[in-house]
């Protein structure tokens, strides 16, 4: 098909075409999303939705959120297990009292020690 000088179609195909010679005369060959005989129809197109994680931040948060708490709620357990096993401990090793007087014999019992070797 020969192009043709677009005022020479009707209406100049509205802008949404080119002009083309047929058998039948001058003819509109409308561009992809255009019909009609002088192009004046839009097609509209089946739109495609793509949603992205972004779009939606309420649930961004949400999960945040939850998370935080559980987080929160482990080291507190945590937390509450050392200072159970802490306070278990300590009442096996005794007063101070008991651990000074230890103390202050340990340097005998080595120099005993000691002259037991010899």
């Amino acid at each position: 098909m020969q192009r043709l000088v677009s005022a020479m179609c009707p209406q100049s195909c509205s802008g949404r075409g080119g002009c083309y010679l047929t058998e039948s005369g001058p003819t509109c060959q409308c561009r992809e999303g255009f019909i009609g005989e002088m192009c004046e129809i839009a097609v509209e197109k089946a739109a495609t939705v793509i949603t992205t994680l972004g779009d939606d931040s309420s649930d961004f948060w949400a999960i945040r959120l939850v998370s935080l708490l559980v987080l929160f709620s482990l080291l507190g357990c945590c937390g509450a297990i050392v200072w159970y096993f802490r306070s278990k401990n300590g009442d096996r090793v005794g007063g101070l009292n008991e651990i000074s007087s230890k103390a202050k014999a340990a340097p005998k019992k080595i120099k005993e020690y000691l002259e037991n070797l010899v």
